[in-house]
């Protein structure tokens, strides 16, 4: 591998921001000056490759709109430094798209950000170690010391999405020992941590996973999981056993009430009605205080509560026009992923397709666990939706130039 400034990015880029997050609380303050530099050092690797590299104009334009409709209403907000903090956290990953479909153009260049990937489990898996040995975090369940994962306890989505990119990995990569090690201590971890959205988004992409296999590759991923769990289930199982009792309310029969009494439900119910009866027309319309949400619904019902469902934070604070333009961003890349495939054939790029539709669907059901302003699961998503619509640009070109 040549250690060039292309090759350095993209295999440090992930594995950098699982550092800062374990980090954070530990050696960094939250909310401190490191925070600022690593919104820094996103914004300037995002912008070096902006420039560096030409961009594809239909895939550009959604990216640019939403990104500048929500910085034109920085000057609106109630509060600006709050509201630029959680801008920039929900715009950097999700311009890190770019990022992967302007470097990864090849194979060998995917095997990188998939090294990239690796590392990132390898350091969340060290954490927990670390953090357990150290006493590290709090457990918000079981509010004991023998399950700690340091600063991550609330960012289980980074496992989730790690674990949904696995077969990608398992392909493009030689060491697929080290993959399963860490998948499988991954899997384990996630299902521990009771994060019930995280569990689901998982299971939502497994399910869109195999759905797009044929039958002998879905038995043998069945078999291989089957496999798997079987033989480690020793090691967890007493313990996963143990924290499904500290979380039996949230998972017993009658979900209806349990999902009813939460505050997800109720600020769902407050933020559409207070959208759709445009008694504060503009508001309603444009938001007008980007991503601050806290005592901006409802006159303040909800005291100092951020909102935590993605889409209501985004109708609350950016409106109506603010969800059409973030949502038009992924009709997009997708009718562009269609009209690629249309060219291409499904056949080529089938593996890498597959893990496209997993990432671009999964989200939108982690979006209703909220967290669209934690940095690295969303890098995760936005760096790989982009770095596959780059490999099958790449095909579509080949294509075109032979005929």
């Amino acid at each position: 591998m040549k250690f060039n400034f292309v090759n350095v990015l993209i295999l440090i880029l992930l594995p950098i921001n699982a550092l800062f997050d374990v980090l954070t609380n530990v050696v960094f303050t939250s909310g401190g000056i490191f925070s600022y530099i690593r919104a820094i050092i996103m914004l300037l690797i995002i912008v070096t490759v902006l420039f560096r590299f030409k961009q594809n104009k239909l895939l550009f334009k959604p990216f640019l709109i939403f990104t500048l409709y929500v910085l034109i209403q920085l000057p609106f907000s109630s509060n600006l430094i709050y509201s630029l903090s959680m801008s920039l956290k929900v715009l950097i990953p999700i311009l890190t798209f770019f990022i992967g479909y302007s470097l990864i153009k090849s194979i060998d260049k995917l095997k990188l950000l998939n090294w990239s990937l690796l590392l990132l489990m390898m350091i969340i898996s060290v954490n927990f170690f670390i953090s357990n040995k150290l006493g590290l975090g709090v457990d918000v369940y079981s509010k004991s010391g023998d399950f700690l994962v340091g600063n991550i306890n609330d960012n289980w989505n980074i496992i989730t999405y790690s674990l949904l990119v696995t077969p990608l990995l398992y392909k493009y990569n030689n060491s697929r020992i080290l993959i399963i090690i860490f998948s499988v201590f991954s899997l384990g971890l996630l299902f521990m941590s009771m994060k019930r959205i995280a569990i689901l988004g998982l299971f939502v992409g497994a399910v869109i996973f195999l759905y797009s296999l044929n039958l002998k590759k879905i038995l043998k991923w069945i078999f291989i999981t089957v496999i798997l769990v079987a033989f480690t289930f020793p090691f967890y199982g007493p313990k996963l056993v143990e924290r499904l009792a500290t979380r039996e309310d949230k998972f017993q029969s009658n979900q209806v009430e349990v999902i009813q009494e939460e505050y997800r439900f109720l600020e769902t119910i407050a933020v559409f009605s207070e959208t759709i009866t445009f008694n504060n027309p503009l508001k309603s319309i444009f938001g007008l205080n980007p991503f601050n949400s806290i005592g901006n619904y409802v006159q303040g019902a909800f005291g100092d509560r951020q909102l935590h469902v993605d889409y209501n934070l985004i109708l609350n604070t950016i409106g109506i026009v603010g969800l059409i333009l973030y949502l038009n961003i992924f009709v997009r890349i997708n009718n562009y992923r269609k009209k690629l495939i249309k060219v291409i054939g499904e056949g080529k790029i089938k593996d890498i397709n597959i893990i496209f539709k997993v990432l671009f669907f999964a989200q939108f059901i982690t979006s209703f666990g909220g967290q669209m302003y934690q940095i690295t699961f969303r890098t995760i998503i936005f760096i790989y939706l982009g770095a596959i619509l780059g490999l099958m640009n790449r095909h579509f070109k080949m294509i075109k130039h032979d005929i």
